[in-house]
């Protein structure tokens, strides 16, 4: 037999309702999250696409400023008579004539050059006539020469054609002992003007020799990001022609010429592939990355770059890609960490929403049991009340029918009456069933006054002197004489008395 009390449709958990309530607004919020999240990414590389493009625009126009002060210094320099005048005049003296009846116009052109090749950091100077014969000075060697020619011709060409050249960066792979630009191979390159006579006609080209890692580090070295950014030149070759900052890292002794290949990428062809930035760059293109490629260090970084046919070479300005991120990567972090608090706060609503509603299901059927409890107790009063009262009407017609003369009245009367205070207090035990169950639905009426405590307790006495004779006990009755006045329903048994009225 199943004892337990069915519950109604709407007793199951009536919080399922809230179920997809809960589950489309944390789903909401990590969509809102997620998106603000994707918004912050979006955000942060434009704002590093515009640090990155910004820092190279800043390297670049100094490096154009200093183009044009190059190109400032050494047309002043051509245009000046004291220097003209010299060329004009070594000019006029053949090429095969002994150096010494040429060394003071030599000796002359180098004092009037000298101190702007101080003032700019030029490494070295020479003149080169119209039919590419250089006549000051003469001690450059042969073989430094063809490197010259070869290299930068355009630009030594543009100027005999009465045009200001800067050439591109090349790399001297030759050394002579006795050349003034020290120990080779390096970073050469060559700013070219036209000398003009006072005809105003083209009779060489003054040429300068600069060393573009000792001017363009510093201003590369201007503008960069982070700790870890770096802005430097490539030239067309894919060679870094500024000084690494990280040469103490990459054990290099060498303040240029470093090849921009990846260290981690696959060999072709016996050697490294160039990085996808030097790449871009040998192609005269510009770009941007700011999903990460790795550098000449084998770092992933981002970057941007770009080619400069002005300046006949490349600029690139990078990060590391861990560095730039970082701001963002906690922003992400702490946005998993959100949506984590979300899900698990309506994990925990769900949870507690069970538990309410599983306590309402037990208070439900602790209802339920004490309704079919009360049902039952007034059912068996009920029935036991009709009896009850049938056997006090008949000991009551007992007791007044005895015969007067009969000889143990005294005994049969005190036995009847007995019987009747038996079956009175089993009627009262009745009346505390009806009133356990007028209690419980609320309908106990008290008709409370005044009463007398000294009848209370005859009343107990003599309901309970048969049982304490039976068991020998003996009760004592103290009572002061004065009233001992209580409030209380006459109606109401002793019981109701102590279990309701305390």
């Amino acid at each position: 037999m199943n004892n337990s009390v069915p519950l109604p449709h709407e007793s199951h958990w009536p919080e399922r309702k809230f179920v997809p309530v809960i589950v489309v607004l944390v789903a909401l919020l990590a969509a809102i999250i997620f998106w603000l999240s994707h918004r912050i990414e979006i955000q942060k590389k434009k704002d590093l696409a515009n640090s990155l493009e910004t820092v190279l625009k800043m390297v670049q126009d100094g490096l154009r400023i200093w183009s044009q002060d190059v190109d400032a210094d050494t047309t002043s320099l051509a245009k000046s008579k004291s220097v003209w005048g010299i060329v004009e005049a070594l000019e006029q003296i053949p090429y095969g004539t002994h150096f010494n009846l040429r060394r003071p116009l030599v000796s002359k052109l180098k004092n009037a050059l000298m101190p702007s090749i101080k003032e700019h950091h030029y490494l070295r100077y020479s003149v080169i006539q119209q039919d590419g014969t250089q006549v000051a000075p003469e001690f450059i060697s042969s073989v430094e020469r063809s490197n010259i020619y070869r290299e930068d011709q355009k630009t030594i060409q543009l100027a005999l054609h009465g045009t200001f050249a800067i050439g591109t960066p090349f790399v001297m792979n030759e050394s002579h002992s006795n050349s003034p630009l020290g120990d080779l191979p390096r970073v050469i390159m060559i700013a070219a003007t036209p000398v003009l006579n006072d005809e105003g006609k083209v009779i060489a080209a003054l040429v300068f020799y600069l060393d573009p890692s000792r001017r363009f580090t510093s201003m590369a070295q201007m503008g960069r990001l982070g700790t870890t950014g770096e802005t430097y030149a490539i030239s067309k070759n894919g060679q870094m022609i500024t000084q690494s900052r990280f040469g103490d890292q990459l054990k290099q002794n060498v303040v240029a010429l470093i090849e921009l290949r990846d260290p981690g990428g696959a060999v072709i062809n016996g050697s490294k592939p160039f990085t996808q930035m030097a790449q871009s760059v040998m192609n005269k293109h510009s770009g941007l990355n700011l999903d990460g490629y790795h550098d000449y260090r084998g770092e992933e970084v981002i970057g941007a770059w770009l080619w400069d046919d002005e300046l006949g070479f490349g600029l690139a300005t990078e990060i590391d890609k861990k560095e730039a991120y970082q701001s963002f990567d906690m922003i992400q972090r702490l946005t998993w960490l959100m949506l984590a608090a979300i899900i698990l706060g309506g994990m925990v609503i769900l949870w507690i929403l069970r538990v309410e509603a599983r306590m309402r299901q037990i208070s439900y059927a602790n209802e339920q049991a004490n309704r079919a409890r009360r049902e039952i107790l007034a059912m068996v009063s009920h029935d036991l009340k009709n009896p009850l009262t049938a056997i006090l009407l008949n000991a009551d017609i007992l007791i007044k029918t005895i015969p007067v003369e009969c000889e143990m009245k005294d005994s049969r009367l005190k036995l009847l009456n007995s019987m009747r205070d038996a079956m009175q207090r089993m009627n009262r035990l009745v009346g505390d069933l009806q009133l356990e169950t007028k209690l419980g639905i609320g309908n106990l009426e008290m008709r409370l006054q005044q009463l007398e405590s000294r009848n209370l307790i005859n009343e107990l006495i003599l309901l309970y002197s048969p049982l304490a004779k039976e068991k020998d006990i003996r009760l004592i009755e103290k009572l002061s004489n004065g009233p001992l006045p209580f409030c209380g329903d006459k109606n109401k048994n002793v019981s109701d008395f102590f279990k309701y009225n305390r």
